[in-house]
């Protein structure tokens, strides 16, 4: 059985959390805007920052993949999603990670031309050597390690873990 070398603490991530989520406030000030949730990796993530948002926030969900176990397929599958009931509004694209930004890049392509009043991301991790535009609102920086937990996951697994962790044999 593998084990979880843990990288950032449960209580490291709660703090980062109400960081980002008062930054993401004064961005959007008295404004109702759109967390739009990218399933299946960022759903604990979006769950906590919402709660950390003032009531008009709503929220949408989209699922994409684009991961075979550690790697990128380089192709982002999304289950159907009416961005059309995006037109107009102020959409912050909630992402568990940015990395090649393949998925990121998707759904970027697919809300530009909708008409969305804004566009903006949040993303708890980002990879130091991203090859994506940096997000808008950033919790961590990463190396290249693999992570799991709090969401994120490896092949389904380790989804529940409180904590961003790196498997190791």
């Amino acid at each position: 059985m593998a084990t979880v070398r843990s990288l950032i603490s449960a209580e490291q991530i709660a703090t980062r959390l109400v960081a980002l989520a008062g930054d993401i406030q004064q961005c959007y000030g008295e404004q109702t805007f759109t967390l739009l949730c990218v399933l299946k990796g960022s759903f604990i993530f979006a769950a906590d920052l919402i709660r950390q948002l003032p009531t008009r926030v709503e929220i949408q969900f989209v699922t994409a993949s684009s991961y075979v176990g550690t790697q990128s397929s380089g192709h982002v599958h999304c289950d159907a999603w009416d961005a059309t009931a995006l037109r107009g509004k102020h959409v912050l694209i909630v992402e568990d990670i940015v990395d090649t930004g393949t998925t990121l890049r998707h759904l970027q392509q697919q809300l530009q031309p909708v008409g969305v009043a804004s566009l903006k991301v949040a993303a708890l991790l980002t990879r130091t050597q991203a090859t994506a535009p940096a997000p808008d609102f950033s919790g961590f920086a990463l190396g290249d390690e693999f992570v799991v937990g709090y969401g994120l996951d490896l092949d389904q697994k380790y989804r529940s873990l409180p904590y961003i962790g790196v498997v190791e044999p």
